[in-house]
């Protein structure tokens, strides 16, 4: 299993999964029964800047993957054809679906200062949503950005890689 969320209903889990070298498929698992079934093709992953999120829509019917082509899809958990996710870029993530399924925020990777967008599924339509500032941008890295569904409140991680950088005068090189 690469990453897993619980459903809403709480008595499931979505998963990514592989036997062995086999390609990535996202499953549907019963805690009570522990029936699985799969909801997608083979090839499926999630995007590597959010490597342990599975972004499972409220009512637990889409989840957001990246297909085989790398295209970024709302893939349906009772299975048919998924939906090509209009409107996010390249190297942008899901941080949270909206608590009415209707939106995305999405956020780009390397993105500094973060700009979180509101993404409308239905046309596609980006809207400027909050604009994250570190306090103190200077090697950051590693950043991440998770939210709350109302979109109010988000949290803001990253890491920091500082270095000193010392002058030499005089030397000679042998």
């Amino acid at each position: 299993i690469l990453v897993a969320a619980w459903m809403p209903d709480g008595k499931h889990v979505a998963f990514l999964g592989s036997a062995g070298t086999d390609p990535l498929r996202g499953y549907i698992q019963g805690i009570d029964d522990g029936v699985k079934r799969q909801f997608t093709p083979e090839g499926v992953s999630v995007n590597s800047a959010s490597f342990w999120r599975l972004p499972v829509s409220p009512d637990g019917s889409r989840v957001v993957l990246i297909g085989a082509d790398d295209n970024q899809y709302l893939f349906p958990t009772k299975g048919g054809q998924p939906e090509v996710l209009r409107g996010i870029r390249r190297g942008e993530y899901v941080v949270s679906w909206t608590d009415d399924g209707r939106a995305l925020y999405v956020a780009a990777q390397y993105d500094s200062p973060h700009r979180v967008f509101r993404l409308d599924l239905a046309t596609g339509r980006r809207t400027l949503w909050k604009g994250l500032h570190p306090a103190q941008t200077a090697g950051m890295r590693l950043s991440e950005i998770s939210s709350t569904p109302d979109g109010q409140t988000f949290l803001h991680g990253y890491a920091r890689l500082l270095s000193n950088l010392y002058v030499g005068e005089g030397l000679k090189w042998q």
